[in-house]
């Protein structure tokens, strides 16, 4: 029994950096590609312009996924929403601005894909973005 633990400690010990440095490549990899697709939407590659929007939303979504998932952490305790007061779920309060900036984007990206990338079928939704000051 002692054996099998040592020999699962071990495979975990020696694992452990290979997979940082699978997790680094990857990164790097995912970090190359979108290199290349802003220089290929640089020179007018519509679709490339369109998989870099779809990867930056990805990008923004784990961000902000991340964040909220640092928030809970970093209070006192998890919530009983029993115990909340107004007996209302608790819902971080997000910024307007960034609200309707996303919501925004959120349109103009869906008009994108809806069109096949013809940006002057959606020139309204960047009318709002620079409107909007979302820029």
């Amino acid at each position: 029994m002692k054996l099998t633990q040592a020999i699962v400690v071990g495979l975990i010990v020696t694992m452990a950096p290979t997979l940082a440095r699978a997790q680094e490549e990857d990164e790097d990899r995912r970090r190359d590609y979108m290199h290349r697709l802003h220089e290929d939407c640089e020179h007018g590659d519509e679709e490339a312009c369109a998989r870099l929007d779809e990867m930056r939303e990805e990008w923004r979504e784990r961000h902000r996924r991340r964040e909220y998932e640092e928030w809970r952490r970093s209070q006192e305790r998890p919530r009983d929403y029993d115990e909340d007061q107004n007996r209302r779920r608790f819902v971080p309060q997000a910024d307007p601005k960034v609200a309707l900036c996303l919501a925004i984007e959120t349109n103009y990206n869906n008009c994108m894909r809806q069109h096949g990338g013809r940006q002057n079928e959606c020139a309204a939704w960047v009318y709002e973005l620079k409107t909007n000051k979302c820029f």
